[in-house]
Order: structure tokens, then C-alpha cells, then sequence
């Protein structure tokens, strides 16, 4: 195995030896040998392509610990999750866009809608929620975990159409320097409310009255419903 140093393997991966030592630290990128008595790292020239992907994937602003899920993952898989965090990204990069044309109309002196909202009439149902104050770094991942992963391994069953898609309520502010009160509810069938209910004692299962549920709509879109949701 022909094996380069941490100065050449950074000038071929485009990774600086700082960077380098930093990803052998958290475990993402180990050296192929590091040398016992000086502590000098020595790395693999076929490291070169997983270190390419590293530099790529933090250009995008994938955050460390994501980035090595994708790469422990088979490439199927980790090209869905590169997917995912992008989606992610440009929902979040839209409602950010959103409120900067409406501060600069509202800063000029402009008056504008923040939102144009569309009413739609919703069936009463049964839901079962979960409730927890989060950060916004936590807010995707505990909605993905309650909406996706614990339904799908239960085998909770989801309504059609409309009326089963699952919805988010914010009780409160969640900003990057605030946490706050989030409320995930994912609707279920009526027939099988408390047998479902059962299965997840720490979760609120409680009924909806029909309701006007407001959806935003148009240029100044900023949907409750997450990508992949």
C-alpha cells in the first residue's frame, strides 16, 4: 500500500493537514498509519476520492456528524441522504428568502403580505402528536424520527389523501438562538385510534374538529410540512 504524508495528502484531497487532523480526531477520516513514536499520520493514496467527498460534502454544509452517516452508508443510500440535506437546505433557504423581500419592502416603507394563504377545508380525525421544545438543528431530525422512522417500524397505517398528510404546529419561535415549543402530529385511522395510542403510551392521541386549515401559498411560500415528511 503506497502510503503519502499528511503535507501530500493535502494538497491532493484539498484538505488542510488542520482539517485533516480534526476528522482523524472525531473518526471520520483515520489515516492509514500513524507512527507510533512521533504521532506522525500517514494516509493512503486511495483515500484520496473519500477525502474528495468529505471537501464536497462541506461545501454544501453538510455538518460532521451527518457526513459520516453518508459515508458509512452503501452509495444508494447515501446519495437519498445528500438528497434529503439539500431539500432541507432549499425549504430553509425559501422561508429565509421570504422574509428578507418582506423586510425590505417593510424597511422601504413598502407595505406587503407576508404570506398569501389559501383556506382548505379539513376533515375531523384522529391524530397522535408529540410536543417538545427543540433547537433548530433539532427540528428536522426529531420530525423526521417521530413522523417517518417510529410510524413506518410501528406499521401505523396512514390515511389517503389529503386528510392523512402528517403537519407540524409551532406553539412558539424556533430561531437559531432560541429554542421552542413544536408539536408533530401524524393523523391516523379512527377504527384503530386506541389500539395505535396503545402502542405508543408517551404520545397524546386526541381528535380533531373540522377545521379551516390555512396553507401558504404563492411567491412568499413558507410551508409547515418538511421535505421527506
Amino acid at each position: 500500500m503506497d502510503l503519502v504524508s499528511i503535507g501530500e495528502f493535502a494538497r491532493l484531497s484539498g484538505l488542510s493537514p488542520r482539517a485533516l487532523r480534526l476528522y482523524d480526531e472525531v473518526g471520520l477520516l483515520r489515516p492509514a498509519r500513524v507512527d507510533p513514536h512521533s504521532g506522525y499520520r500517514w494516509y493512503a493514496a486511495s483515500q484520496v476520492e473519500q477525502a474528495r467527498l468529505v471537501v464536497s460534502l462541506r461545501h454544501l454544509g453538510v455538518p460532521l456528524t451527518r457526513i459520516e452517516t453518508i459515508m458509512n452508508a452503501d452509495p444508494g443510500m447515501a446519495a437519498q441522504q445528500v438528497a434529503a440535506f439539500w431539500a432541507e437546505v432549499e425549504f430553509e433557504h425559501g422561508g429565509r428568502r421570504a422574509l428578507a423581500g418582506f423586510l425590505v419592502d417593510a424597511l422601504n416603507g413598502r407595505r406587503s403580505d407576508r404570506y398569501h394563504v389559501e383556506v382548505r377545508n379539513m376533515p375531523a380525525r384522529q391524530v397522535l402528536c408529540l410536543r417538545r421544545h427543540v433547537t433548530l438543528e433539532e427540528l428536522v431530525v426529531l420530525g423526521r424520527d417521530f413522523i417517518v422512522r417510529r410510524m413506518k417500524e410501528a406499521g401505523v397505517p396512514r390515511l389517503d389523501g389529503v386528510a392523512g398528510a402528517p403537519f407540524a404546529i409551532y406553539h412558539g419561535m424556533v430561531t437559531a438562538d432560541s429554542d421552542g415549543p413544536v408539536e408533530w402530529c401524524r393523523p391516523i385511522p379512527d377504527d384503530q385510534a386506541d389500539r395505535i395510542a396503545a402502542d405508543f403510551p408517551t404520545l397524546r392521541c386526541a381528535p380533531t374538529r373540522r377545521t379551516r386549515r390555512r396553507m401558504c401559498t404563492g411567491p412568499r411560500r413558507r410551508a409547515t410540512r418538511r421535505p421527506g415528511w
